[in-house]
């Protein structure tokens, strides 16, 4: 079945394509605890929200993984996935989906989904326009890392380095271990509304310490 972002049809996430259209409706459940990837299936943009996180979480950035397409443990396929703060609203365009809780939330995450408004739809489908790719030095204490842009819609952060490094949004001091953190080799990417248009600063664990950026 091909799928149409105008369209407003869906199936249970975790069935296989559906050869028969349903009344879409908005839809909840829970990821589990236990790192295990789930699948999903959309025919149609949504919106992924976490809702609330069962019991303590541990010491860490609380994040979800996901991941497009094949299962990214199955055999002969690279573990490749997005992480995203557990508090932001996830835009997805219609597919197949892996999604886990992240490490830090060993209890799991409820979540719930809907259609994206078609003005969201519309507006994500314009072309994002690639800046070249670039890196960043982060020092041991807080200082600019990105410039402010009016107009940038996306934003990849990849940390290369041996250290932690966190992240201020928007002109708000950096401060180790807290808001926005990354862990040596892990990314994040903000688009659309969650893309800061202001400053962003950066503080790592030691001085030097890499960060890989991509911006649209």
């Amino acid at each position: 079945m091909s799928c149409c972002t105008k369209c407003r049809t869906i199936i249970d996430p975790t069935a296989p394509p559906p050869t028969d259209d349903t009344t879409f409706t908005a839809n909840a459940g829970q990821l589990t605890g236990d790192n295990a990837w789930q699948p999903f299936y959309f025919p149609l943009d949504v919106l992924f929200q976490p809702t609330s996180y069962p019991g303590a979480s541990q010491n860490g950035f609380q994040t979800i993984d996901v991941a497009y397409g094949k299962n990214p443990t199955g055999a002969g396929q690279d573990p490749v996935w997005i992480t995203f703060p557990a508090g932001r609203t996830i835009y997805l365009p219609c597919g197949r989906y892996w999604i886990r809780a992240g490490s830090a939330l060993p209890n799991g995450v409820n979540y719930r989904y809907w259609p994206a408004p078609l003005s969201l739809v519309d507006e994500s489908y314009e072309q994002m326009v690639p800046l070249p790719p670039t890196f960043v030095t982060v020092g041991a204490a807080s200082a600019q890392a990105l410039p402010a842009r009016v107009g940038r819609r996306g934003l990849s952060l990849v940390n290369t380095s041996s250290q932690t490094i966190s992240f201020g949004l928007n002109g708000a001091a950096a401060v180790l271990n807290s808001g926005i953190t990354l862990l040596p080799g892990q990314p994040v990417v903000l688009i659309g509304r969650d893309c800061p248009q202001g400053i962003v600063n950066a503080i790592a664990g030691a001085g030097n310490s890499n960060l890989a950026v991509q911006e649209w």
